[in-house]
């Protein structure tokens, strides 16, 4: 009892904290999903499944809090927890474009790297039964009737679909036109997934819940080595991990969630051997590190194929024979040989998809590019808020599934705090160091807005369209630093107790989203 009394006393304000934010979060939830039409039944699952989430919280946090734990460990030990329960609360195919991506990795599962043509379409021949998974026939539809189609999708429907079967023998062609564009490398994790439950059961949606639970066991690696290797800055991916957008893209069939993960291990290795003091050169291993994780990050999405170019932060005394340029060159020139080629193969994947409306799109960039200079530079500062709200998690699921400005508002205003008293990342970077970080986030921020409007935007539209916050999530971790390195304010804060935070504010977010999906599907 004495050690009890201690103990409370002694750990009082964080007690307090998270008996205060937990209640806080569980009354704005249960405010709004209480008091709306749910049935008497359903009001008690929904209350069970938040007391029980709330448990696991308060187990996780008090775990967190007494333990010293590295970022890493404490991501490990909170983030699949969250990750699991977003599998099971958001029903399959729910997530941003899931029923392509459910399509496409499906097709690689049965080693169909390239998509087909099949007259005016793109499509393999696949068994019917993965277009119908829960009864409803989804394929050879267009998006607006996919999305009606998916709006009757709930926990009852996913329920009484569970037993359907896979059937091999009865086969069509299943067009996956918005995804024949992405590189097959993307869908490895989900592919992979699907082929080995395929081989245990032949139950459509528990082979796509394997897909899922591959896809998240490898971004959730991913993540875990990202945290571990950078030498600095630690709590940006941390936090990252606990955003609603993320953990959505973890714990569904997207290739966002390999994205994700594979750029922030780049980012992590590469500022590891710029400025580990340990480390004096870069060997042939690092290199073919490198090599590897680059293609795999430019390969996912070639917006993103400028992020490789931080290898040119490395300092030139970590090359032997100081051949820094030689060998960083060649390095790059592999990444943008290798995307050219498949830019030639994706190129008339593309042109179908958008009927060559892009050939008009980048016709008019080249003959008034000052004009589209203006158009980019407005889309860019019309669209600021929802593109910050929506990366940081403003709405989740194919559906916009809105969640409370609380939670984005919340995570940035502690993404804010953490640049302003992180004394890890402060005065860290030189001068061309910050001019190569500022300039790879421009070029990435241009090319993201132009893909879109070669891909998405309508002729004559004043903005750039179809852009989404989740789209920015590869640059935040080095837009953090170089943020950070500039503020030379002088914290006092112990650095291990807001790591501890981040990971406790983390876990209580979550009451928020989760309690949306509950209330929306149930």
């Amino acid at each position: 009892m004495e050690y009890l009394i201690k103990d409370f006393k002694e750990n009082t304000k964080y007690k307090l904290f998270l008996f205060i934010s937990i209640i806080a979060f569980l009354l704005v939830g249960f405010y709004s999903f209480y008091s709306s039409q749910f049935t008497s039944e359903n009001r008690i699952k929904f209350c069970i499944w938040m007391f029980l989430f709330v448990l696991g919280i308060i187990f996780l946090s008090n775990y967190i809090y007494k333990k010293s734990l590295k970022p890493e460990k404490i991501m490990l030990c909170t983030v699949p927890f969250i990750c699991i329960l977003y599998i099971i609360f958001m029903p399959t195919f729910k997530n941003h474009d899931e029923i392509w991506h459910w399509y496409r990795s499906y097709e690689i599962s049965e080693g169909y790297m390239v998509a087909q043509k099949n007259g005016n379409e793109l499509g393999e021949l696949l068994p019917t039964s993965i277009t119908t998974p829960m009864g409803i026939d989804l394929n050879n539809k267009t998006n607006d009737e996919i999305v009606d189609e998916l709006k009757k999708v709930n926990y009852k429907l996913v329920s009484d679909s569970m037993e359907l079967k896979l059937e091999t023998e009865d086969k069509t062609i299943v067009y996956s036109n918005t995804a024949a564009v992405y590189n097959f490398v993307q869908y490895l994790p989900q592919a992979i997934g699907i082929a080995i439950v395929r081989i245990f059961t032949d139950k459509v949606l528990l082979i796509a819940y394997g897909g899922r639970l591959l896809n998240m066991i490898i971004s959730i690696a991913l993540m875990y080595f990202a945290i571990k290797k950078m030498p600095f800055g630690k709590n940006i991916l941390l936090l990252m991990c606990f955003m609603p957008t993320v953990i959505e893209s973890f714990s569904s069939l997207s290739p966002d969630a390999l994205t994700i993960g594979i750029s922030a291990l780049f980012v992590a290795y590469i500022f590891n051997l710029a400025f580990d003091k340990n480390k004096k050169e870069v060997t042939k291993k690092d290199i073919a590190i490198i090599s590897a994780m680059g293609i795999v990050l430019s390969l996912c999405k070639i917006v993103y194929l400028p992020i490789t170019l931080l290898v040119y932060i490395i300092p030139k005394e970590k090359f032997r024979n100081g051949r820094k340029i030689f060998k960083l060159s060649a390095i790059i020139a592999l990444f943008f040989l290798i995307n050219m080629i498949w830019l030639v193969i994706a190129s008339k994947y593309l042109s179908m998809y958008n009927g060559g409306s892009s050939n008009i799109q980048i016709q008019e960039v080249l003959s008034n590019p000052w004009n589209y200079f203006l158009k980019l530079v407005y889309s860019v500062q019309f669209q600021m808020y929802n593109n910050i709200r929506t990366m940081v998690g403003g709405s989740i699921g194919w559906d916009g599934i809105s969640i409370s400005s609380i939670v984005p508002i919340y995570l940035l205003i502690v993404c804010i705090w953490n640049i302003i008293i992180d004394d890890t990342i402060k005065n860290k970077l030189k001068n061309y160091q910050t001019y190569i970080i500022s300039f790879i986030a421009i070029v990435i921020i241009g090319l993201i807005y132009s893909s879109l409007y070669v891909q998405w935007t309508s002729k004559g539209s004043k903005v750039i369209e179809g852009v989404q916050g989740r789209y920015f999530l590869p640059i935040l971790p080095i837009v953090y630093l170089c943020l950070g390195n500039f503020i030379k304010i002088k914290s006092d804060y112990n650095q291990e107790k807001i790591t501890k935070y981040i990971g406790i504010v983390g876990l209580i977010v979550q009451i928020y989203p989760l309690a949306q999906m509950l209330h929306f599907f149930m």
